[in-house]
């Protein structure tokens, strides 16, 4: 059976429509899925820098307490002549406190090494109390490896132990309660002469706990040793395999992190399915140096999390690029229909026609005798249709990938940049100070009591209160300044051009006074307070990250002085 020349026409030309409608389909989908995922992995590593940074920070905070309470006045002296009682209740008092304030801390003792190294005072957490071990119960503790390494630091040197699992009985319920502990321990001297140890167990659970709260709902955090051995995992019964005769490594649970312990460095990934919409996940994961005095040691930090916004975006894109594709297939069967009809010029004109639009390129449709009654004529104003209709289509789809770019740049709430597009900008900014010899500033916002708001008001009090800050931070600021939100209630500021630390310091100041006046946050009237950390380039850094890491670490400067003021890198203590 011979097929008419009309109906081999109509074939040909409905299978080049539904081809290009098919390509450019799957063009705008997978390259507004791959910005999208690009930008879920950097926000992942964005996260995960900013939690490293609070990891380090707590591990430094605890060895700096050591190095604190070895410095002790009653502890150096602890057996000069004179009443020895007083310091032992004035030392008691002291571990009591340093227990209670800080809520990771498990155990506090005073290791008397004049006396076989026995313990002389010692306080331990069970439980909701506090408990001071009876003498009677008191210990010597030589064979320790802590003990004989802390003995030969010098000092205001410290000594951090391996992360390891730590026990409590909870008595209540006789059960044990285990997390993921180290214990950081310093000499103690009297002038030139040693007389002891003081040593803090620390629950690095509770400080992980801590950090999990601050997590979108579905992410979840992950710690391994050296070796890959899960120390923090979801799933409790694969912590500390290793010591129970069980190996959980991350190396095996994600195969793109094969090569991680072999070569440390920063890895994120997505699932491998392009088109799983069920199980899509991203993870990033970065090395974390944990060394002490000498001892050189790594820890790999991850975050893990559901794309639950890419899979809604992506099944959005998907059903509407499944309607476009259907209404251009429709119109370009009818037209293939009737340009199926014609066997002269006007067909060569057609495929003319057709080859320059699948070519992308603009055509005179006056050739195709559009103005004719005919078959001919209507078969041309048909086809002129469809190309303007895939025109439309095309713009369409573009004006949507713009929306997406624009969407994986700034913050949906507040319009601002978010991290990673102020990071570009940061870099930017740096690159023009350094040609023009100029300095800027970089300033982290972290706004005071936002939760509690939060909690009393409603989030919709908290979403109000965001985009007041941010409206008050733009219009605080010049053009050639930038304002960002970094995450949750945290913002940061680029300062161009600026002259001098007083400068900053009056920009910040007229800042906090603005913010800390009576804003109307859903029908209350209320004031902002925020604590500011400022870091200058290129006094500070010249690094984008160093800059920002800094300018965090003074925030938290100016949280501890007080709060609702501001502090500069430069003028932080112990840096």
């Amino acid at each position: 059976m011979r097929f008419k020349l009309s109906i081999k026409l109509t074939l040909v030309f409905a299978m080049i429509a539904i081809a290009v409608s098919v390509i450019t389909a799957y063009q705008a989908f997978s390259a507004s899925r791959d910005l999208i995922l690009e930008d879920a992995q950097q926000q992942l590593q964005d996260t995960n820098r900013v939690l490293a940074t609070r990891i380090e920070n707590a591990i430094t905070r605890s060895e700096d307490l050591a190095l604190f309470l070895a410095a002790n006045r009653h502890m150096r002296e602890y057996h000069n002549p004179g009443d020895r009682k007083e310091r032992y209740d004035s030392i008691s008092e002291m571990f009591e406190q340093m227990l209670t304030f800080n809520a990771n801390f498990m155990s506090i003792t005073f290791i008397d090494s004049r006396n076989y190294n026995r313990e002389l005072v010692s306080f331990v957490r069970q439980e909701d109390s506090l408990r001071r071990i009876p003498l009677i119960e008191l210990k010597e503790l030589s064979h320790f490896p802590y003990v004989f390494k802390t003995l030969r630091l010098k000092p205001g040197e410290a000594y951090r132990s391996p992360i390891t699992m730590g026990k409590i009985r909870i008595v209540s319920s006789d059960s044990w309660y285990s997390f993921p502990s180290f214990r950081t321990s310093s000499p103690i001297y009297n002038g030139d002469e040693l007389v002891g140890i003081v040593a803090i167990d620390v629950d690095l659970g509770v400080t992980f706990n801590s950090l999990k709260q601050d997590l979108p709902s579905g992410t979840e955090l992950y710690l391994a040793n050296a070796t890959g051995d899960y120390l923090i995992h979801p799933e409790p019964n694969k912590q500390f395999g290793f010591l129970l005769g069980d190996r959980y490594q991350l190396q095996r649970d994600f195969e793109a992190l094969s090569g991680l312990i072999q070569q440390p460095r920063e890895i994120s990934f997505t699932s491998n399915h392009r088109f799983d919409l069920i199980d899509l996940t991203a993870g990033a994961f970065m090395p974390i140096d944990y060394n002490s005095a000498g001892e050189r040691n790594v820890l790999y930090l991850g975050l893990v999390g559901e794309l639950r916004s890419l899979r809604t975006m992506t099944s959005h894109l998907i059903n509407e690029l499944l309607v476009n594709l259907a209404f251009v297939t429709f119109i370009g069967i009818a037209v293939a229909m009737l340009l199926g009809r014609f066997v002269s010029r006007p067909l060569i004109l057609l495929l003319s026609a057709m080859r320059s639009l699948k070519a992308g390129h603009t055509h005179d449709f006056k050739q195709l005798s559009i103005n004719r009654t005919d078959e001919i004529g209507a078969l041309s104003r048909s086809f002129k249709k469809m190309a303007q209709q895939i025109d439309n289509q095309m713009l369409e789809l573009e004006t949507q990938r713009q929306s997406f770019e624009h969407l994986s740049r700034h913050d949906p709430l507040t319009g601002l940049p978010n991290r990673s597009y102020f990071l570009s900008i940061l870099n930017h900014d740096i690159a023009n100070s350094k040609r023009l010899r100029s300095q800027l500033a970089v300033a982290f916002i972290d706004l005071d009591d936002f939760k509690p708001i939060n909690d009393l008001y409603g989030h919709d009090s908290g979403d109000d209160l965001l985009k007041t800050v941010a409206d008050e931070l733009r219009a605080s600021l010049r053009e050639v300044d930038t304002v960002a939100r970094f995450a949750g209630d945290e913002f940061l500021l680029i300062l161009n051009g600026i002259s001098d630390q007083e400068a900053v310091a009056s920009v910040i100041a007229h800042l906090l006074e603005r913010l800390a006046q009576k804003h109307t946050i859903v029908e209350h009237q209320l004031p902002i307070y925020a604590s500011v950390g400022i870091s200058l380039y290129p006094g500070d850094s010249e690094s984008a990250n160093d800059l920002i890491k800094q300018a965090d670490q003074a925030m938290y400067k100016a949280k501890q002085a007080g709060r609702n003021r501001y502090q500069f890198f430069s003028d932080s203590p112990n840096e």
